[in-house]
Parts: C-alpha cells; structure tokens; sequence
C-alpha cells in the first residue's frame, strides 16, 4: 500500500452494512506534516506494514466529513483533503504515539526486498499472475522476467512446486487425503492434483500414505 497498490477482497454477508475509504498520501506530504507540527521522533520505532486504530466517534465523524467533500467541487475537494490528512494524523498521533508515522515514513525497503517479500507471502495463495503483478507495481511480461532473475525459473513452476511442497506436508504431517487437499495447493480437480503430484515425487499422494 505504501507504493500506492492496494488489492482488497470483500467476502460479505448480503445483510451486512459495510463503507471502506482509502486515502492516498505521498512520503513528501506525509514528511512535511511530521516537520511542519514538530510531530518528534519516539525513542524505539517497529515498522509494522499495517496499522489497525478503534473506529471511534471522532473518526466516525471524519468519515462522514469525507463524504461530505466528495460532494463539492474538484478544487475544494483537494485543498480540504489536505488539511483532512493533517487532521487525522494528528489525531491518531496524539492518541497512539508518533511511531506510526515514522514507520510509514520509513524508505529503507528497496524494490528488490518488496518484490522477493510479496512473493514469498503469496506462495501459496490462488492470487494471478495479472494480480501479482499488479502488487508489485509491474507488468506482467517485467514480472515473469525479475521472477526468474531472482528464483532461475519460471512462476508457473516455482509456485507448483511450493503448493506441493505443502500438499506432501499437509498429507505426512496432517494425515489428510487427496481429495481434502487438492484445491488447496491450487489445482480445480483432484485428477490433475494427483497426476501433477506423483510428477514431482514419483509415487501418487494415496501411495504417500502407505510409505
């Protein structure tokens, strides 16, 4: 998110009530508010990738202030944006420290660390090529090229073979069968599950289980 992609998946209830607003913030506008309130540095700063605050009566009112804004003219929008950005960071700084600005703040992750990480923390997730892509700020064609720069093959490959990798855990470890863990390690049949297993490891998953 701090690179300005965000992909959210809502699984929701169709009796439920639900609102999400997303504010888009440069590092520069967030460093001149953390200069020009003199917002100081704490002592000991963990930078956490995510942030989760209590949605109570001052930001329920400051989400009805945006919707309000969204109202008026494209000029007003922005000028009244801004100071709406200022007035929630010092709101939640005044409440819960300044760490978390300075954890936003943070640059020290470089492009290679951010493509590596969001890789390894969708190894075993049903998420495309297309979506991957998207989360590391690429295109397709320059994802599959810095993929195989760092992992020396394909993603298509790479990725079966982790999913698995975990399916032999889950059936050795877990003592669960085929047909309970197909669609998790990625395939939509059981069929091509199996036949893809026994590929990598000779023997099919039922056979796992008498070894």
């Amino acid at each position: 998110m701090k690179a300005g992609h965000c992909l959210m998946t809502e699984k929701l209830s169709p009796h439920s009530h639900y609102r999400s607003i997303l504010l888009f913030f440069t590092n520069d506008a967030l460093l001149k508010i953390i200069r020009t309130f003199s917002l100081n540095k704490p002592t000991t700063t963990e930078h956490t990738s995510v942030n989760a605050f209590k949605y109570d009566a001052f930001i329920r009112r400051f989400v009805s202030s945006l919707l309000d804004i969204t109202r008026l003219p494209k000029g007003a929008q922005e000028h009244l944006l801004s100071v709406k950005l200022e007035e929630i960071l010092l709101y939640l700084s005044a409440i819960h420290g300044t760490g978390f600005l300075y954890a936003l703040a943070a640059n020290s992750n470089n492009s290679t660390q951010k493509f590596i990480r969001t890789v390894e923390a969708n190894q075993l997730s049903r998420l495309s090529l297309k979506e991957l892509s998207f989360l590391c700020g690429m295109s397709v064609s320059t994802f599959k090229r810095e993929f195989e720069k760092h992992y020396s093959e394909s993603p298509i490959k790479w990725f079966q073979h982790k999913r698995l990798e975990h399916a032999r855990y889950l059936l050795d470890q877990e003592q669960k069968n085929a047909s309970e863990i197909y669609f998790e390690a990625g395939y939509e049949n059981l069929s091509s599950f199996i036949q893809a297993y026994k590929s990598k490891y000779g023997i099919t998953p039922k056979q796992h289980h008498k070894t």
